[in-house]
Order: C-alpha cells, then sequence, then structure tokens
C-alpha cells in the first residue's frame, strides 16, 4: 500500500516538475506525510529530488551563477545539521502542523505575488536563504520554496533560474543526504521507497515536459498553488 501510494503522488510531482521546472517534493510531501511516516518518506524524497535536478544541471550548466549558489551553500550546511536534530526531537504531529503551516505560506506567496516586478536583493541573503532551505531539505524533504521566493528576487532570467535552482538542488541534496545518513535516518524501507518510485517520476517528468510545451505557464502554475495550499491544510489538520 504505501509503494503504491509513493509512486502515484510521484508520478504527479514529476509531472508538475516537468510543466512548471520546480514543485516535485512540494506536491508529493503533503500526500505521502499522510500515509507514511515523514521519517521514512523525508530520506526517499531527498534521493528523488536529486535525481530529478541532476538532468537540469548537464543541460543549463552555462547558464549558472555561482556568486549567489555560494552564499547559499555556506548557510545550506549549518541548515540541513539542525533540520535532522529537529527531525530526531519533534513529535510527528509537531512536524505535520509546521510543513502544513508552512506549505499554505508558501502557495499564498506564490499565488499573489511570484509574478509581480520585484527589486533585485543583495547575493548577501543567500546565506539566510540557504540556512533556512537547509533546515526544511532536512526536517520535511522541502527545500524550494526559500529557493524559489530568492530567485524571484535574484534578477536572474528563466534559464538562469532553472540552472540555479537545479544547482543548488544537486548540493542541497548531496549534503542533506549526508547529514540525515549521520543521523541514521537513512533505512531499507526508504532506499526500497525510492527505487519504487523512481520510474514513476522520471515518466512524469516526460510527460510533464512535453506538456508544458502546449501550455501557458502562469495559469497552470495557480492551478498548482491552489491545490498546494489545499494539501498543506489537510497536512496541517493531520497534526491536531
Amino acid at each position: 500500500m504505501e509503494y503504491a501510494i509513493s509512486i502515484i503522488a510521484w508520478f504527479f510531482a514529476g509531472l508538475v516538475n516537468g510543466i512548471t521546472g520546480f514543485g516535485a517534493a512540494m506536491v508529493a510531501m503533503p500526500f505521502i506525510s499522510r500515509y507514511i511516516e515523514i521519517p521514512i518518506a523525508v530520506p526517499a524524497t531527498t534521493l528523488l529530488v536529486l535525481s530529478l535536478n541532476l538532468q537540469v544541471i548537464f543541460t543549463l550548466e552555462k547558464n549558472i551563477d555561482f556568486k549567489r549558489i555560494q552564499t547559499l551553500i555556506v548557510g545550506l550546511i549549518p541548515g540541513s545539521f539542525f533540520g535532522v536534530f529537529l527531525l530526531q526531537t519533534l513529535p510527528e504531529s509537531a512536524l505535520k502542523i509546521i510543513l502544513g503551516s508552512f506549505i499554505m505560506l508558501y502557495s499564498v506567496w506564490a499565488f499573489f505575488f511570484e509574478t509581480k516586478t520585484m527589486r533585485v536583493i543583495s547575493r548577501h541573503w543567500g546565506y539566510l536563504v540557504g540556512l533556512i532551505s537547509g533546515f526544511f531539505g532536512t526536517s520535511f524533504g522541502i527545500n524550494g520554496p526559500p529557493l524559489i521566493i530568492y530567485a524571484a528576487l535574484s534578477g536572474w532570467d528563466k534559464d538562469r533560474v532553472k540552472s540555479g535552482l537545479a544547482t543548488f538542488f544537486v548540493t542541497s541534496g548531496i549534503i542533506v543526504i549526508l547529514a540525515q545518513a549521520s543521523g541514521g535516518l537513512f533505512n531499507k524501507q526508504s532506499f526500497l521507497l525510492y527505487l519504487a518510485s523512481l520510474p514513476a517520476v522520471v515518466l512524469g517528468l516526460f510527460i510533464g515536459l512535453r506538456i508544458s510545451k502546449n501550455m501557458k505557464n502562469t495559469s497552470y502554475r495557480r492551478l498548482i498553488f491552489i491545490v498546494l495550499f489545499i494539501m498543506g491544510f489537510g497536512v496541517f489538520e493531520k497534526g491536531f
């Protein structure tokens, strides 16, 4: 039952990631966490997201803005290990309340403000963004929202956003995996969950990329944010 749920969730997660360029873990985790324990689902999620973003790195390598990425990575390291500490100490209900709240707040921000023109901020904000992203990555398997907000304020063009996010996701994925492994979070069940879900997420990604060529991206992204808010509320409610 757990494997079937994970396969279905990650197929749709790959589909969304193919259409929008991000959001796989944001789609999968709210659904999976309702049926699979978070300490089991999170390590599998980290491996799946890492696998997705490796392909983007090879495709858009020339567009990577290494100066902004460096500040993100510096902040990522302490944030990742702090996330492991909380994952081991906080009860399941508290984790779900935090995760649900975070997804709902991000969905509201993305729906109303993501497409608006905003001023470019200093790359030094990357230290704080990396710290927050690392925390959420190791705690919940979701480190994208802080980065997407940062990318929107970075002045990057479309290709730099995609390559920058992918570079950070791959780097953070490796660091998060090391942090999770040091905390003893990986087990046979997490790894089997990853292997079972990998073909589904790759298939979803392929279909999503094909669909995105014939679709207005802005309208679909707004629909996704509405769905994410509903799913985030479902996770939040489960915490009580």
